[in-house]
Protein backbone atom coordinates (compact mmCIF):
# COMPACT_ATOMS: atom_id res chain seq x y z
CA UNK A 1 0.00 0.00 0.00
CA UNK A 2 2.90 2.22 0.98
CA UNK A 3 4.40 4.06 -2.08
CA UNK A 4 7.73 4.80 -1.13
CA UNK A 5 7.71 0.74 -1.08
CA UNK A 6 7.12 0.60 -4.90
CA UNK A 7 10.19 3.74 -5.30
CA UNK A 8 12.45 1.75 -3.39
CA UNK A 9 12.10 -1.22 -5.58
CA UNK A 10 12.42 1.30 -8.90
CA UNK A 11 15.50 2.91 -7.18
CA UNK A 12 17.03 -1.19 -6.67
CA UNK A 13 16.35 -2.10 -10.11
CA UNK A 14 18.09 0.93 -11.28
CA UNK A 15 21.05 0.51 -9.07
CA UNK A 16 21.94 -2.98 -10.33
CA UNK A 17 21.12 -2.31 -13.43
CA UNK A 18 23.88 0.28 -13.12
CA UNK A 19 27.24 -0.22 -14.84
CA UNK A 20 29.83 -0.27 -13.29
CA UNK A 21 28.17 -1.78 -9.64
CA UNK A 22 29.41 0.25 -6.56
CA UNK A 23 33.05 -1.07 -5.34
CA UNK A 24 32.41 0.98 -1.63
CA UNK A 25 29.95 3.04 0.36
CA UNK A 26 30.62 6.17 -1.54
CA UNK A 27 30.11 5.29 -4.74
CA UNK A 28 27.07 3.43 -3.88
CA UNK A 29 25.84 6.35 -2.38
CA UNK A 30 26.44 8.59 -5.73
CA UNK A 31 24.70 6.09 -7.37
CA UNK A 32 21.49 6.25 -5.22
CA UNK A 33 21.37 9.87 -5.50
CA UNK A 34 21.88 9.63 -9.50
CA UNK A 35 18.98 7.26 -9.63
CA UNK A 36 16.54 8.19 -7.34
CA UNK A 37 16.62 11.58 -9.47
CA UNK A 38 16.26 9.96 -12.43
CA UNK A 39 13.26 8.45 -11.62
CA UNK A 40 10.40 9.97 -13.59
CA UNK A 41 8.00 12.44 -12.04
CA UNK A 42 5.04 9.84 -13.56
CA UNK A 43 5.97 7.33 -12.12
CA UNK A 44 5.54 9.27 -8.51
CA UNK A 45 2.08 10.96 -9.48
CA UNK A 46 0.78 7.57 -10.58
CA UNK A 47 1.27 5.88 -7.39
CA UNK A 48 0.48 9.02 -5.51
CA UNK A 49 -3.03 9.23 -7.65
CA UNK A 50 -3.26 5.75 -7.38
CA UNK A 51 -3.77 5.89 -3.32
CA UNK A 52 -7.70 6.38 -3.14
CA UNK A 53 -8.28 3.73 -5.19
CA UNK A 54 -6.29 1.45 -3.39
CA UNK A 55 -7.59 2.93 0.30
CA UNK A 56 -11.25 1.89 -1.19
CA UNK A 57 -10.31 -1.51 -1.93
CA UNK A 58 -8.78 -2.34 1.37
CA UNK A 59 -11.90 -0.61 2.81
CA UNK A 60 -14.19 -2.60 0.66
CA UNK A 61 -12.40 -6.00 1.57
CA UNK A 62 -12.80 -5.99 5.21
CA UNK A 63 -10.33 -7.04 6.81
CA UNK A 64 -9.43 -9.80 3.12
CA UNK A 65 -6.46 -10.05 1.56
CA UNK A 66 -6.17 -7.79 -1.66
CA UNK A 67 -3.63 -7.28 -4.03
CA UNK A 68 -2.67 -4.52 -2.69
Amino acid sequence: MNPIENLWDELKRQVRAHTPLPKNREELWEILQEEWFNIEVDKYQNLVSSMPRKVATVIASKEYPTKY
